[in-house]
């Protein structure tokens, strides 16, 4: 993982017309943000995909058991990760 450098220390490089330093100190801000931003959007959409299949299940006139919906709302929140909501899910119908 790339550390953020010291303040004093960029603005010392950049002080001795180091401007690779800035380039390099805003390349790992940029990419911070875009994952911020990423991490962001991530629960509206799941939240969506959690409405779709509820609404597919419907469809099909079938329900959606409590424990599933609670499964897939902790997914929705990013307490799981896509392979852990799936496992988790099969357990309850392989049981």
């Amino acid at each position: 993982m790339t550390e953020f450098h010291d303040w004093k220390d960029i603005r010392a490089d950049l002080d001795d017309g180091y401007s690779e330093a800035l380039a390099a100190e805003r390349a790992r801000t940029e990419a911070w943000i875009s994952a911020v931003e990423f991490l962001d959007e991530l629960p509206a959409e799941r939240n969506q995909s959690v409405a779709q299949a509820a609404a597919s299940v419907r469809a099909e006139g079938l329900a959606i058991s409590s424990n599933t919906e609670a499964i897939m709302e902790r997914w929705a929140r990013g307490e799981l990760s896509t392979t852990q909501m799936r496992e988790l899910v099969r357990q309850l119908h392989t049981s």
